[in-house]
């Protein structure tokens, strides 16, 4: 089965997921007694797009990190003079 959600936050994405369903005659109506439904929750379209946005938050961070380092070294080079 392939799910589309529409969240408020984001654009909307795809879900595909597998359900079950076990349906048994009560009363002379057929009535669903136990549902089953699974998604990948370790490889699908939310998780990849954290994984990439991890990535830049990483980066941009190891590169914010080290200017930040040699300006404060330099400043500190400079008043020890």
């Amino acid at each position: 089965m392939e799910d589309e959600f529409f969240p408020i936050i984001r654009g909307p994405f795809k879900l595909n997921s597998r359900w079950s369903a076990t349906a048994a005659k009560s009363g002379g109506e057929w009535k669903i007694v136990n549902l089953h439904l699974s998604s990948n929750v370790f490889t699908n379209p939310l998780i990849s797009e954290l994984t990439r946005a991890l990535w830049f938050a990483g980066g941009a961070g190891v590169v914010i990190g080290g200017l930040a380092g040699w300006f404060l070294g330099r400043r500190a080079k400079r008043t020890s003079q």
